[in-house]
């Protein structure tokens, strides 16, 4: 009993660290207009977005997206992915910045209501 609480805080920390790499994403994007940090920043939060959801899967040994927060999880790391995406091709800004701000708003609905 006391594991399972264990890896759902871990869980809940992941996704609040992938909301607060999405913000530094936006962030960076914002003062640094071009580079690769913030490329970087989207990258590593994608990631944190998986292992998020792999140590859940792991956790209660089914899908991912069984339940509505962990399927608002799963459709922000798609529009996180997106939003690095436009980024790298230099597409608007307004765009991958309302993506990404999108994606820290469903990753806190996530961590909070898991």
């Amino acid at each position: 009993m006391d594991i399972i609480i264990i890896w759902t805080d871990i869980e809940q920390w992941l996704l609040y660290a992938a909301a607060g790499t999405f913000c530094l994403f936006m962030a960076m994007a914002l003062v640094l207009r071009r580079g690769k940090w913030p490329t970087y920043a989207s990258f590593a939060g994608c990631l944190l977005i998986i292992a998020a959801l792999l140590l859940g899967w792991y956790e209660t040994r089914r899908l991912p997206w069984d339940n509505l927060y962990e399927a608002s999880a799963a459709i922000a790391l798609i529009i996180g992915a997106v939003s690095s995406y436009c980024y790298r091709r230099k597409k608007a800004p307004a765009l991958y910045l309302l993506l990404a701000a999108a994606t820290a708003l469903l990753l806190l609905f996530s961590a909070v209501y898991i």
